[in-house]
């Protein structure tokens, strides 16, 4: 257009900079916006759009400066893209100073707004921050709904302040909101947490006279802290009468209850039923029936199905691998103590027995260690057979 005497119009310099941003070309579309004469609201609007996008937060500062001194101001969808953008990057200052922009121009701030940056607050564990936001929205107005009560739960609940989220949710209820049944899981699981059995069964047995029908989370997030607090007796209480799908995070939750409850055998017996019913297994339930099966004392099996896992499934990180190590050294080394408590003392051949299959590299010097303490001496060419779990999985 140059060559032939033209010069672009807004519009078209608008055009060409959208497409420079979206093939990833910012500085020449911040060239374009520096050598627009006569930009307009879209050619900002534009720019703080597509800055978002790419997380670009140095120059969103500029161009929002620059759109201000222009006299134009971002509209409410903008606004929510760059209240989105900077609370997504964690820059709360920044998402402050936006909200009281918004509000000291006018502009309508809506619900999902306040509940987008509430939830931030809490996540980021600054609940009185949210608590100021709440009382801030009320000023302008705005009513608060269950979503933001939950958050604002939550947030007092992970920060240990349960006094404080008690208040909030009386407050909830006085305004005449009812628990549903994702609240009322969140209690059941930060009360459990925060070691408040009490406060969290009675949240659960509740449920019924609120019309609310447990679910598989409600059931796992119970029985996880159960096995957390070692409190295994609870579990008869809390599947009573309790009709919920067995799906795979039931399963694997149950298969971590049997393991660590001393019921070996019956997480093996639950795995095979997985497997009958055509769920497919993930890492945690390989976990579940690689403990099952050492805590029954199945060791070979176990090996023979952890390098079978090895060899087929690629999805395998350093949970199973660290579940299966753990197990078998503890074999061995409950062996080891059984034999030192009836006053036998492990001679050479009984250590080399006892480590082989068990120990990996990293755990030689520990074995090592032990023979030193008996003054029992073996040549280090004696763990040359010792096969290399760590090396084998590597």
């Amino acid at each position: 257009m140059d060559a032939f005497g033209f010069t672009p119009s807004t519009f078209a310099r608008n055009v060409i900079m959208d497409v420079l941003y979206r093939i990833g070309h910012v500085d020449g579309a911040i060239k374009v916006l520096k050598e627009t004469q006569f930009p307009n609201f879209l050619t900002f609007n534009i720019t703080l759009c597509n800055l978002c996008k790419l997380g670009d937060l140095s120059n969103m500062k500029h161009i929002s400066r620059r759109m201000l001194q222009q006299g134009y101001y971002p509209n409410v969808n903008t606004f929510k893209m760059l209240l989105n953008c900077l609370c997504k990057m964690g820059r709360l200052a920044e998402a402050y100073q936006v909200l009281g922009l918004m509000i000291t121009l006018g502009v309508s701030v809506s619900i999902k707004v306040w509940s987008i940056l509430i939830d931030v607050f809490c996540q980021l564990h600054q609940p009185y921050l949210a608590y100021a936001l709440f009382n801030k929205m009320l000023r302008t107005g705005c009513s608060p709904n269950l979503v933001i009560y939950t958050n604002l739960i939550k947030g007092f609940l992970d920060s240990k302040m349960v006094n404080t989220a008690s208040s909030i949710l009386n407050r909830m209820e006085s305004d005449g909101y009812v628990a549903d049944l994702v609240l009322c899981n969140i209690l059941i699981d930060c009360l459990s947490k925060g070691e408040r059995y009490d406060d969290a069964f009675g949240i659960f047995l509740s449920l019924p006279d609120r019309k609310l029908v447990p679910d598989s989370y409600t059931f796992c997030s119970l029985l996880s802290n159960i096995c957390l607090f070692r409190r295994f007796s609870l579990l008869p209480n809390i599947a009573s009468g309790l009709a919920i799908e067995g799906d795979l995070m039931v399963c694997n939750s149950l298969l971590n209850y049997f393991c660590k409850a001393g019921y070996p055998l019956h997480a093996v017996e639950l795995y095979d039923y997985m497997l009958d019913r055509g769920l497919t297994p993930d890492k945690y339930s390989f976990v579940g029936l690689l403990s099952g099966l050492c805590g029954a004392g199945k060791i070979n099996k176990a090996v023979g199905v952890y390098q079978g896992l090895i060899m087929s499934y690629c999805g395998l990180d350093a949970h199973v691998h660290t579940a299966i190590m753990d197990r078998l050294i503890r074999v061995a080394f409950n062996q080891l103590v059984e034999m030192w408590k009836s006053g036998l003392i492990p001679d050479e051949a009984m250590y080399a027995h006892f480590f082989k299959g068990p120990a990996s590299g990293i755990y030689i010097a520990h074995a090592q260690r032990l023979l030193v303490r008996d003054k029992v001496w073996v040549d280090s060419s004696s763990f040359d057979d010792l096969p290399d779990v760590a090396a084998s999985v590597g």
